[in-house]
């Protein structure tokens, strides 16, 4: 039977108790940083990366990953021809809210909006980058969530500054705080529990919130390589290289989390570019 794993932030706990709630016959199994796996078992080929995009296994994401995993739900990969071109048009929904779409959910109150705008900070992104926003909650059937942050904006922003960021980020940053293990044990397992037992309640969930609360067996380790882009030529080279490496499974993750930058995860060290 195939497991999930998912992120290590607001977004992947978020998405992981959703989707659970939708997938109850599918075991949670840990957690992956872009560094280092944490797992109760090791990754199986049929495995599932929930607010991921790996390049081995089947993944529901949001994040550009140049290799263009076939295996990804992914709107990046649905809607946009070329990354590099067309960086700035990228998917700025979370993972939150593509489960929204997948799974018809309707958000009908002002803790459920604040939890979907508090993950990945999109409430932040979406002020920045309105227009580019409005056209993929477009694509998704997700606009109306637009417009109830607009008539309720007062007191959506007061549940995130004072209901959830005191919980899932102590230190008042948003989306700061990150899931702890160390020795195979969940280090901040009563924040992350506390966080869980809110979104359940927020979201009429079933999932107990103790579904993170593992013993992690399996930790892996690997190396991380930032690799600069300056034009469309270097971007194809790099991609080329990381499909080259990818056909001995070497890659484990790449993201293009700037136009002039691409994160590669590698089990060793190889040259890039």
């Amino acid at each position: 039977m195939c497991s999930f794993i998912t992120h290590t932030d607001a977004d992947g706990i978020i998405s992981a108790l959703l989707f659970k709630e939708y997938n109850t016959y599918i075991p949670f199994k840990g957690f992956y940083n872009l560094k280092s796996f944490y797992l109760t078992s090791p990754l199986k080929d049929d495995d599932i990366g929930v607010d991921l995009d790996l390049n081995n296994i089947k993944t529901i994401g949001h994040h550009i990953n140049p290799f263009h995993n076939e295996n990804a739900e992914n709107p990046n990969n649905e809607y946009l021809e070329d990354f590099y071109k067309q960086f700035y048009s990228k998917c700025p929904l979370n993972t939150v809210m593509i489960l929204l779409n997948k799974y018809n959910i309707k958000i009908t109150t002002l803790r459920q909006l604040a939890l979907v705008m508090f993950s990945d900070g999109f409430f932040t992104y979406y002020n920045k980058y309105t227009q580019n926003c409005d056209n993929w909650l477009k694509k998704y059937g997700l606009e109306y969530l637009i417009t109830m942050y607009k008539e309720d904006l007062e007191e959506v922003q007061r549940i995130i500054d004072e209901e959830i960021v005191p919980i899932f980020s102590p230190e008042g940053k948003y989306n700061s705080l990150k899931v702890v293990i160390k020795d195979g044990e969940l280090q901040n397992k009563e924040i992350i529990r506390e966080f869980s037992q809110y979104v359940i309640d927020a979201f009429g969930l079933y999932v107990v919130p103790t579904l993170f609360e593992k013993d992690y067996k399996v930790q892996e380790d690997y190396i991380v390589k930032e690799v600069p882009i300056h034009n469309q030529e270097e971007y194809d080279k790099v991609v080329k290289r990381i499909k080259e490496l990818q056909e001995d499974k070497i890659v484990v993750s790449s993201a293009m989390t700037f136009k002039d930058l691409i994160k590669v995860t590698m089990t060793k060290n190889e040259y890039i570019y």
